[in-house]
Formats: C-alpha cells, sequence, structure tokens
C-alpha cells in the first residue's frame, strides 16, 4: 500500500507593530500594540490560530486568537523586546524572536 504524503504545510508571520501612546488628562500613560495576520504557503488567511506574544524580559504572556480574516491584536503591552509564537494543528507552528516595542 502506498502512503501518500501531505505537503508540508507552514505558518507564515506576518508582524506589523503598532504603537499606540495614551494620553489621560495630564498624565501620560503609554502602552503599545502588536497585531499581524497569520497566513498560510499559499497566503491563505488562517482563522483560529492561537498566538502568543511574550516580553523576554518580564516573561508576560499574552494569548490572542486570530480572527476569521486571520488577524491577531494583543494590546496594552509595555515596552520592551517580544517574542511571538503562531500555533494551529496541522500546521508547524512559527516565531518570531526580538521585536522591539518602544514608547
Amino acid at each position: 500500500m502506498k502512503r501518500e504524503r501531505r505537503p508540508e504545510v507552514r505558518l507564515f508571520l506576518i508582524l506589523v507593530i503598532d504603537i499606540c501612546l495614551a494620553m489621560s488628562g495630564y498624565s501620560q500613560i503609554s502602552s503599545g500594540t502588536v497585531s499581524g495576520a497569520i497566513v498560510d504557503s499559499s497566503k491563505a488567511a488562517v482563522p483560529a490560530a492561537q498566538v502568543q506574544v511574550t516580553n523576554l524580559e518580564t516573561g508576560v504572556v499574552r494569548s490572542v486568537t486570530t480572527d476569521d480574516t486571520g488577524i491577531y491584536v494583543a494590546v496594552n503591552l509595555a515596552p520592551g523586546r517580544y517574542s511571538v509564537e503562531a500555533r494551529k494543528e496541522g500546521f508547524q507552528p512559527i516565531s518570531k524572536t526580538g521585536l522591539v516595542l518602544s514608547i
């Protein structure tokens, strides 16, 4: 019996780092946002992928899930160095490390 091989499918991580400044009254509060899109090798959106955004200095992890269009948004992040990892069953996980979020 011949065993069929599934082509390797990988998640591709497109990162967009947005810096958001929030101001309240006379005091200034700063936070950042990491957002992006998870797509497969054919550039099709990957909905319901689990994305973990980890602050490499503090170890704080923010977990979010991609929407129907493969978009994820992690808000209210402290400035620092981050890694982003995406996972979904049937796909190989992918990660990016050393992203710097500065305000």
